[in-house]
């Protein structure tokens, strides 16, 4: 999981981020196979959060006061799952970090399942001793890699959730056709696939957005696109969610008269025409070289 502003912190200096966070609020400071892992806490808006940062990418926050409570905006989209499928059961999560949307979802919906992958199993321990990861018996946890996983389960879902988005360097092998044609057979007929990346909606820092959106199409028929934080300025570098659905037919976004997710639905973005774009694929995917457009913006 990683929020927008972690393209920020890409070009500070391992050695300065005491400087950044400010050494008093770090609580954590240790290296997992995978990366440097820092927990962080701070004051904001009167409220005390903890914050996961990984190679100097938040990863995940929690309210000190309400640990089930998403802190990170974006993380909330991926509740548009149930405004596109009411009947989802069975839901898969690739990318855990310290577990904020599977505690939020496995409290609002106490009925439901999900599996989560987590590469990191460091990760979950500190999820489990610093953000109140609990065992429950709905939840799944896989220590592997997002991919790995989706080639060897027989698995199906109602909704699967990509948030696998780290620092300043996404997963490609997670964002290409053939991670994609995997994604939609793990699907359910009605299933949903929902993944966050960071873009801007429009200009040169969307090349990211339009090729994903570009190679999505190419397994999925029908793609929306959600702004976390509006869509007045196109040029924003923003937490963007994609959702993907196997309906043949588009749907109108209606307001639904649940303000909750009628603030993320007036946060839709119409697709524009994006076929000159790249479409990512396991031989060729440079993600890379899009990012120095969002990095260095």
């Amino acid at each position: 999981m990683v929020i927008v502003f972690a393209v920020i912190l890409p070009i500070v200096l391992l050695s300065d981020i005491y400087l950044v966070l400010g050494r008093s609020n770090i609580e954590l400071d240790t290296d997992s196979e995978y990366g440097r892992i820092l927990i962080y806490r701070t004051m904001v808006n009167d409220r005390e959060e903890r914050h996961l940062v990984i190679d100097k990418g938040f990863e995940s926050g929690m309210f000190i006061d309400s640990p089930n409570e998403l802190v990170y905006e974006y993380t909330k989209y991926y509740d548009l799952m149930n405004y596109f499928n009411q009947n989802i059961d069975n839901t898969l999560l690739i990318g855990g970090a310290a577990y904020s949307y599977p505690k939020h979802f496995l409290n609002t919906y106490p009925e439901k399942k999900m599996d989560v992958v987590e590469i990191d199993k460091k990760v979950t321990a500190i999820a489990r001793e610093y953000f109140h990861l609990e065992d429950n018996s709905n939840l799944t946890i896989y220590h592997e890699d997002g991919r790995t996983y989706l080639n060897r389960t027989n698995n199906k879902y109602d909704a699967i959730l990509n948030d696998a988005f780290n620092g300043a360097s996404p997963p490609f092998h997670l964002l290409t056709k053939e991670a994609n044609e995997r994604i939609y057979h793990r699907l359910s007929d009605d299933g949903i696939y929902l993944v966050n990346i960071i873009s801007s909606l429009e200009g040169s820092s969307s090349n990211l957005l339009k090729s994903q959106v570009n190679t999505i199409k190419e397994v999925f028929p029908t793609i929306y696109i959600f702004a976390t934080r509006g869509t007045l300025d196109l040029y924003d570098i923003q937490n963007l969610m994609i959702v993907a659905t196997k309906e043949e037919t588009r749907r109108n976004i209606d307001l639904t008269q649940n303000e909750y997710i009628d603030n993320m639905l007036e946060n839709y973005y119409e697709i524009g025409s994006y076929e000159n774009s790249v479409i990512f694929t396991d031989d060729y995917a440079p993600i890379d070289y899009y990012l120095k457009d969002i990095l260095y913006n």
